[in-house]
């Protein structure tokens, strides 16, 4: 079994603030967003949870093309957190925008895309509690 420690620190109420550190090198502040009556000035929990989804499945669909010997210039992606607000508010949906920039056919890459996202262990885990969907721009090289 693998294992990740992080560290948070934090002062105040909702308008406090903190830090995260997370193994080497990583260390953020961290505040609540405004929508919260935070002072929305750094990392959100929000932008945690979104760039934790995101960044599994495009290092995963990386992974995957590399194993499939799938050559592309560029992979990229812009992602969105869309909250109820609610009496209690909940992570409704993670929309994931990503642009492959390869000669392979779009057939291959949407499929090998697919795979990533059915492999990505973060997205596995919010399965079921938050909609998601993601959304592949293929494009030539040169275009």
């Amino acid at each position: 079994m693998s294992q990740t420690h992080i560290k948070v620190r934090w002062k105040g109420g909702a308008g406090g603030s903190g830090f995260l550190q997370a193994g080497e090198g990583l260390e953020t502040r961290v505040t609540l967003p405004k929508d919260f009556q935070g002072l929305g000035e750094a990392a959100t929990p929000e932008n945690l949870l979104l760039g934790a989804v995101a960044s599994c499945y495009l290092i995963t669909f990386g992974i995957i093309l590399d194993k499939a010997r799938i050559a592309y210039e560029g992979l990229e992606l812009e992602g969105e957190l869309r909250m109820d607000m609610g009496p209690r508010p909940s992570v409704q949906e993670i929309v994931l925008l990503s642009r492959i920039v390869s000669n392979a056919s779009e057939e291959t890459l949407r499929g090998l895309s697919e795979r990533a996202e059915q492999f990505c262990p973060i997205g596995r885990t919010i399965a079921g509690n938050v909609a998601k969907s993601i959304r592949l721009t293929v494009v030539a090289p040169g275009t």
